[in-house]
């Protein structure tokens, strides 16, 4: 019996004049797309939660010094450097020596009077660089009510809500990019990316261990795949990682942060880059004034619920009803560019 694979390499197996096929053209725009649903979220939350371990753990190691300064020299250090320095003089007490820089793996630290209640109590905080996306809780240590406090950082849901939307519109643009070389892949790639979905860690695990780590995310390289494909994917990727400050992790953190064969049920996934609710939320990116986004989306959910009842003129018609509806609003609430964008990727739908 014929796959789907199979029926797409038979109408297309020899190499185009630009030097791939079509199943590697839909595999390129596969890899996005399960980036952005499964992969990425999976990967922040396991770095959110590792983070706030190692920043809890780094505070209760800072407390301790404190408190062996205090009971040495009478008061308190008046800042990092000092604390961190006298204790690696005078104390066998295991802190970081890095926390003496202020920041690590995407946490700043800061100790002395008023960081914490009251201006003259002396304390202890750690909270995230950017918050919501190199972490997402604050830790804190108050020494007058010798009080521990890991709470939510304001505004980190949101800063993560917003740096994954910036995301999903640049996958989209790279995906619009890739349909380009050969618009017979744009009513296939949705099928085939949902075909492929359960195979994501293999294409970036290496090592062939089980496990992805950002380092092999942020390291993708394909020697195999012709450079019209790999090049748009590489800078899709360099993209991914400005935009999650992968930079602000030390090397063995980006190897240790690891996600596995559970990838679907850990990740709180992101809704599939061609579905529905995906090009939703890219139409809320993109057009954000009253209430046109919602009756935009009103648009895709009638489509939606005429795929789901079998009625192909349905959702043709609703669909259409959509690309109209966008196209009147070019100049006026999108740009020309984005409206292509959104126009093409209701397309694959």
């Amino acid at each position: 019996m014929k796959t789907y694979e199979n029926n797409i390499a038979t109408t297309k197996t020899a190499r185009n004049e630009k030097g791939f096929t079509l199943i590697e053209l839909l595999t390129a725009i596969g890899i996005i797309a399960i980036l952005i649903g499964l992969l990425l979220p999976a990967i922040q939350k396991e770095r959110e939660e590792q983070a706030a371990a190692e920043a809890a753990a780094n505070v209760n190691a800072l407390i301790a010094a404190s408190q062996e300064y205090f009971d040495q020299v009478g008061s308190y250090p008046d800042d990092l450097d000092d604390l961190i320095g006298w204790n690696a003089k005078n104390s066998p007490l295991p802190v970081d020596p890095d926390l003496a820089q202020g920041k690590k793996n995407g946490y700043l630290y800061e100790v002395g009077a008023g960081v914490v209640g009251s201006d003259h109590a002396w304390g202890i905080i750690a909270e995230p660089q950017f918050p919501g996306i190199t972490g997402s809780i604050t830790h804190t240590w108050d020494s007058d009510l010798n009080l521990i406090s890991n709470i939510p950082t304001p505004g980190a849901d949101e800063a993560r809500e917003q740096m994954f939307n910036r995301i999903r519109a640049k996958a989209a643009e790279t995906v619009v990019k890739l349909l380009g070389l050969d618009p017979s892949a744009t009513s296939q790639v949705r099928s085939y990316t949902e075909m492929q979905g359960g195979e994501g860690i293999d294409y970036f695990d290496f090592n062939k261990d089980g496990n992805l780590s950002i380092s092999e995310i942020r390291n993708y390289d394909d020697p195999n795949m012709d450079s019209a494909l790999s090049n748009p994917l590489k800078e899709f990727i360099a993209y991914v990682a400005q935009e999650m400050k992968w930079d602000t992790l030390s090397d063995g953190t980006s190897n240790t942060i690891l996600v596995g064969e559970d990838i679907g049920a850990a990740s709180g996934e992101q809704p599939p880059l061609f579905s529905y609710d995906g090009l939703c939320i890219l139409t809320n990116i993109w057009i954000n004034q009253g209430e046109i986004p919602a009756s935009l989306c009103s648009l895709l959910e009638e489509a939606e619920a005429a795929e789901a009842n079998g009625d192909a003129r349905g959702k043709s018609k609703a669909i259409k009803r959509y690309q109209k509806a966008v196209k009147a609003e070019i100049g006026r609430t999108v740009t020309r560019s984005n409206s292509k964008t959104l126009i093409t990727m209701s397309k694959t739908l």
